[in-house]
């Protein structure tokens, strides 16, 4: 697990079995981005996105949880940062 999170994990499994609507275990997190340029470039101002591993429902599971704040690098506006989530979804594997 990471020693620094921006939440708590009880708050994190809440959250995901909220949205899974199962029960569910963190069982590890780590980070996409690696080295020392990507984690510079990534807290710059895009967020650090980060891969979950969870047991749901008694299976495993992989979850990307990334966040985006607004800045002046075109997320500006909640929509404008909601289309490049969505973007990436759709176009990375």
């Amino acid at each position: 697990m990471l020693n620094s999170l921006p939440f708590d994990q009880p708050a994190l499994e809440q959250y995901l079995a909220a949205l899974l609507k199962t029960e569910v275990e963190v069982t590890q997190i780590r980070e996409l981005a690696s080295g020392k340029y990507a984690r510079k470039v990534k807290k710059f101002g895009y967020g650090l996105p980060l891969s979950i591993e969870v047991q749901a429902a008694g299976e495993p599971r992989q979850i990307v949880l990334h966040t985006v704040r607004p800045d002046k690098y075109g997320h500006e506006r909640r929509s404008d940062r909601v289309r490049n989530i969505l973007l990436d979804f759709d176009t990375y594997n």
